[in-house]
């Protein structure tokens, strides 16, 4: 027992220290950016120290008021519109008796949340009209389609597969449902000023300006774009100590869940068998994903692409620490990593000065080291950690959906690639959106379609052998 609690404790102190390396580095950058007039002649160290002058003229800025509502207004709009409609469906999978289908409903659900921003807003622009696109009015209404409905389903699958654990050791679905629901959306609470940056980003235009213009949208417009990223720090700082006091007070109410999930002594742990499929499935799947998302344009460089799985496999090892610890049954360990990990999250201007220093600015490392530090990919992963508590049995399983939804990202989704690789290596989204430039936008996004649903259904069946050993 002392050992099984001391391997627990190892990695409960990992978990930590990952989030301390992986979101607070690039937050540490970022704040300190924030106070300097930052010259990349100087670097960080040699700028000169302007203390609160960036924060000051951004304070001032009309259109400051704009960043704080339009952030906090669309993550409602993605977060509670589309919990609503998780929840609703949730309750109806909670109605099914049988162990087998529960789990089964449970990994198709997960299917859509695989499906990038590109492909949502295509399906809107296609069978709606890109009316919604064009008019300030409806935005909201365009933005609950896109990034809403991809919520609603990782909801629901949260609140699907937490009824299937509370009706094996006795309990009440409807009541699991509820409380899976509530969990996936408290951990979305964390970054409760930071809505899908790649849905605005797509749906950016000069007509919708007044309601899609965020924190990250401006804090990407002036630091990348315009090269002031003082300016952006100290927009992400301002974000993010401001959804660090929110995260405070999810994280202590997730925590309070946690402590009434059923007990995993309720019913015998089902057994974790001896089978490897699930372990080859996440080291294939993570090599697939290092090549296909750094993969250069010019295809005579594909040999140092190999190296980009090494950033791929830190980021499975850091998912498989996260669905590790949640499965000790009430390990803390998880919640904090949730309150520093998305609060921290999305530090652009850190991660760029981080990555820059390193000399990994356009290189495969870019790509690979940060697409599952976005918070929709730390959304994703403690999600899934919620579903694991109490099931170890369910890590390999888990960790598989992790590997496939990665490699879903690392093709399909514009940020960060688009900013960390501005030349030189790219994915298929951007390839397929210079494409779409020239013909057909829902042709051109076809491939890709196809390719997300093919590892949407590889995640959905991890995801099913999962729910059954939860």
């Amino acid at each position: 027992m002392t050992g099984k609690r001391t391997k627990n404790d190892i990695f409960a102190v990992l978990l930590v220290c990952i989030a301390a390396l992986a979101a607070v580095l690039p937050a540490l950058y970022t704040f300190v950016l924030a106070w300097k007039d930052y010259s990349p002649l100087q670097g960080l160290s040699g700028s000169h120290w302007v203390g609160t002058a960036n924060f000051r003229k951004l304070f001032a800025n009309p259109v400051f008021p704009q960043l704080l509502w339009n952030s906090l207004r669309l993550w409602l709009v993605g977060t509670v519109g589309a919990g609503a409609l998780g929840l609703l469906i949730a309750q109806l999978a909670a109605l099914i008796r049988d162990r087998r289908r529960l789990a089964l409903c449970a990994g198709l659900l997960l299917i859509p949340a695989f499906l990038p921003p590109a492909v949502w807003m295509t399906l809107l622009t296609r069978y709606i009209g890109p009316a919604l696109l064009q008019n300030a009015a409806a935005f909201d209404l365009a933005y609950l389609l896109t990034a809403g409905l991809p919520i609603a389903f990782l909801t629901a699958f949260a609140g699907t597969a937490t009824a299937a654990a509370y009706r094996a050791r006795g309990k009440s679905g409807a009541s699991g449902a509820l409380t899976g629901t509530l969990a996936a959306l408290l951990i979305r609470t964390c970054a409760c000023l930071s809505p899908d940056f790649e849905t605005l980003y797509l749906t950016y235009n000069p007509l919708v300006y007044e309601k899609a213009d965020t924190f990250s949208t401006y804090a990407f417009r002036m630091g990348l774009q315009n090269g002031d990223l003082s300016a952006a720090a100290a927009a992400s700082v301002t974000a993010m100590l401001l959804q660090a006091v929110v995260a405070v007070v999810a994280c202590g109410l997730l925590y309070l869940l946690l402590q009434k999930r059923p007990d995993a002594s309720a019913m015998p742990e089902p057994p974790s068998g001896t089978s490897r499929l699930p372990w080859v499935t996440c080291g294939a799947l993570a090599v697939g994903f290092s090549l296909l998302c750094g993969l250069p344009g010019d295809l005579t460089r594909t040999l140092p692409a190999l190296t980009s799985a090494l950033p791929a496999l830190m980021g499975l090892a850091a998912a498989f620490c996260v669905l590790y610890a949640a499965s000790d049954g009430k390990n803390p360990a998880w919640v904090i990593f949730a309150g520093i990990a998305l609060a921290a999250s999305g530090m652009l201007s850190g991660q760029y000065l981080l990555l820059r220093s390193a000399g990994l600015i356009n290189t495969v490392f870019a790509t690979g080291l940060t697409t599952w530090l976005t918070p929709a990919a730390l959304v994703f992963v403690l999600t899934l950690a919620w579903v694991t508590c109490s099931s170890r049995g369910a890590v390999p399983w888990l960790l598989g959906t992790t590997a496939c939804w990665l490699a879903a990202a690392g093709l399909g989704r514009l940020f960060p690639g688009i900013a960390m690789t501005m030349s030189g290596a790219g994915n298929l989204a951007r390839m397929l959106t210079d494409l779409a430039h020239f013909g057909n936008a829902a042709d051109a996004y076809l491939p890709l379609t196809a390719v997300s649903l093919v590892l949407g259904f590889a995640g959905a069946w991890c995801a099913y052998r999962a729910v059954r050993k939860v």
